[in-house]
């Protein structure tokens, strides 16, 4: 990010997301090609090993090992295991995930520059387990699929602050996950404009976006924890489900078969129905009871106190992830800083790797570089 501004200047763009944009298509001119392959091998690696270790399972189930003589029980799961795989990476393509300046040859080359014994790759990965044609061409399309869509090892990368001609503050959010073939396996996740309609047509005058690890902050924000919610939806479901079932067990010796039937079919639709209402009424009360007066305070409040505010959000998800059994992933301490049109970004808390009062050079020239525009 700081290479970026440097090369940016003193170039300006109207809006955050034309120069979250163009950070964005900044990324391939600082990898290497030869990091770029490292990139496209490590993925068809991860891919592979993934359906190595999901059929050693499979095949420690049905208490087959790899040198049953069953080999065709054994190459018909692995088949099975690599087409499942191909579907799920065709589905996500479908749904726009995918590199839009990378095409399927593109990718195929990338491959065969990374990898060039495909066969022996193959084998490795397979460790044990026997392969044939029909899969090693089916795990090429399947990687080649791979790399042109996010893994699971993407981050995010969050643009905020004021594009030249906002006078309201602005931020985009990407996945990011590497570049290959000179393009950044990147994907847009949404825009927020302050003082535009969002979603619902109303008009965004103030909002709290958490990233990363949601669920601390959309408790405080919504009053109930996201995960309770999405069980208390699936009771919901599950208890009207059995009541059905009862219902029509009470009167099958009393109606034809095909009057049962459709019965079935009428109730499991309206079963649907009373839950996606159930989901829409909670949603409508937590929203006029919890995040809506929330959100009136929040456009009130002076810049200093929404600095507090973000703070506490953060230590809170800190002081939960401490006294749960989950990973403490979020800790230590925390930088805090504050975008205005005016001001530009100013530190309100900002730890250092060093002692300031002894590198207080590099704190004159942060100073001096620090630009007025959005800030990654």
């Amino acid at each position: 990010m700081k290479e970026y501004r440097r090369q940016l200047a003193s170039k300006q763009y109207d809006t955050v997301e034309e120069y979250a944009s163009d950070f964005i298509q900044h990324l391939p001119s600082l990898i290497d090609p030869k990091e770029q392959y490292r990139r496209v091998y490590e993925t068809a690696e991860w891919e592979m090993v993934n359906i190595y270790e999901s059929l050693k399972i499979t095949l420690l189930r049905y208490g087959i090992s790899a040198q049953h003589p069953s080999r065709n029980f054994i190459r018909d799961q692995i088949i099975a295991q690599i087409e499942a795989r191909i579907k799920e990476l065709e589905d996500e393509l479908e749904s726009g995930d995918a590199i839009e300046e990378m095409g399927e040859s593109a990718a195929g080359r990338q491959i065969n520059s990374a990898i060039p014994d495909w066969d022996v790759f193959v084998g490795e990965c397979l460790d044990d387990l026997p392969s044939n044609r029909k899969i090693k061409q089916l795990s090429k399309v399947m990687i080649r699929n791979s790399i042109r869509v996010a893994s699971p090892f993407a981050s995010g990368v969050v643009v905020a602050g004021f594009g030249a001609k906002q006078l309201f503050p602005s931020l985009s959010n990407y996945v990011v996950d590497g570049v290959t073939g000179g393009n950044v396996r990147a994907r847009l996740i949404g825009n927020a404009q302050i003082g535009e309609k969002d979603q619902t047509g109303e008009e965004l005058s103030a909002t709290i976006i958490p990233f990363a690890q949601r669920d601390i902050v959309e408790t405080f924000m919504d009053g109930i924890h996201p995960g309770y919610h999405l069980a208390l939806e699936d009771f919901i479901d599950k208890t009207i489900e059995r009541l059905t079932e009862y219902m029509l067990d009470q009167v099958k010796d009393i109606i034809s078969n095909t009057k049962h039937s459709d019965l079935l079919d009428d109730m499991s639709n309206k079963r649907s129905s009373i839950v996606h209402n159930f989901q829409d009424r909670l949603g409508d009360y937590l929203r006029v009871n919890y995040s809506d007066p929330i959100m009136t305070i929040v456009e009130l409040l002076p810049k200093e106190e929404l600095a507090k505010m973000a703070e506490t959000l953060v230590n809170f998800t800190s002081f939960m992830r401490r006294v749960t059994p989950e990973d403490e992933s979020v800790g230590g301490p925390i930088d805090v800083a504050v975008i205005s049109k005016g001001d530009g970004l100013v530190w309100i808390k900002r730890k250092h790797y060093f002692l300031p009062e002894l590198n207080l050079r590099y704190l004159e020239d942060a100073r001096i570089e620090t630009p007025m525009g959005p800030n990654p």
